[in-house]
């Protein structure tokens, strides 16, 4: 354990500090640094960190959603040299005190991690679970300049906030959301109201998408939601399509697709999460779309959510 240890919660003024901490992560795919001072200024959102003596060695990031009564885990890394010593698990341990005490409502903890359920104990419950494929795409002078697609004359149209919220949200609708999560650009949160404007506070570039026959009174059938993002080298496009129909996700991930390009002119990185029984049909059309010529340029990870009842402390994996 290291000697001297601090916790605190952040301020704006550690911002270079937490350069250093993130510094090479993910590749250019870091999405902490340019998030990090719209975190400071957004209420239930909390950043604590751990210091030995006056190096930073560890932070963590929670936000408090679901009407108050859940903390999600939103951000968690070591600095190398202290890897191993049991920071980073006291630094869990008193964020979610801190939690609990300014939150007396919250009931569970919630996170996503690559962690399949057989490396965790069974106080987690294993809630949701999707493969997720990413590649990049060209900026636009560089990538096909018109895209086809034709798939039994589906369509498939952006909709409302409001439709959201008072349709897609609605309970007979829930079926869609197997584990009663939303995946948003890998943020797991229940289909409130008040986490779509949670969500609009940190990002308002949301893009919503349903069939067209949807809008037109039928029951949706399937829901897409892409939000586009600034990350440390590259601007993300990151989709989560819900459907148990493989043509209405095969409609919605080109409809994603066209448009985080026409949004996005520059080199990005395009990432679409979904049920596992769809992943082999995502490569193939990823794959025609931009022209790859081997799936080794398509990243498949898997993602799994868990939740845990508090205040039961969790333990560290």
């Amino acid at each position: 354990m290291a000697q001297n240890l601090t916790i605190r919660l952040a301020r704006s003024t550690d911002y270079d500090q937490i350069l250093k901490l993130s510094k090479g992560i993910y590749d250019g795919h870091d999405y902490l640094p340019p998030r990090y001072h719209t975190w400071m200024a957004m209420k239930n959102l909390h950043v604590m960190l751990a210091f030995s003596g006056n190096k930073l060695a560890s932070l963590i990031a929670c936000s408090i959603i679901d009407e108050g009564k859940t903390v999600v885990i939103r951000a968690g890394r070591t600095s190398p040299e202290f890897r191993g010593q049991g920071i980073y698990k006291l630094l869990q341990r008193a964020i979610l005190d801190f939690s609990l005490k300014r939150y007396p409502i919250i009931q569970k903890w919630r996170l996503l991690t690559v962690f399949s359920p057989e490396m965790l104990d069974n106080s987690y419950e294993n809630v949701d679970e999707q493969d997720s494929l990413t590649c990049m795409v060209l900026s636009s002078t560089k990538r096909p300049q018109s895209f086809s697609f034709n798939l039994d004359s589906l369509e498939i149209q952006s909709c409302t906030k409001e439709y959201v919220c008072n349709v897609i949200f609605q309970k007979e609708i829930e079926k869609l959301f197997p584990g009663k999560v939303i995946q948003a650009d890998r943020f797991p949160i229940e289909p409130f109201r008040s986490n779509i404007d949670y969500l609009m506070q940190e990002n308002d570039s949301l893009y919503f998408a349903v069939e067209k026959c949807a809008l037109n009174g039928c029951r949706p059938r399937s829901f897409s939601l892409g939000v586009r993002s600034q990350y440390v080298k590259f601007m993300n496009w990151c989709v989560t399509i819900y459907s148990n129909d493989p043509q209405l996700y095969q409609a919605h991930l080109f409809h994603q697709f066209k448009r985080s390009c026409e949004e996005i002119k520059s080199e990005f990185s395009f990432v679409c999460s979904h049920d596992q029984k769809f992943t082999r049909g995502g490569i193939k059309l990823l794959k025609e779309l931009l022209m790859l010529q081997s799936d080794e340029d398509i990243k498949l990870k898997k993602a799994f959510v868990y939740e845990q009842k508090l205040p039961q402390v969790p333990c560290h994996f």
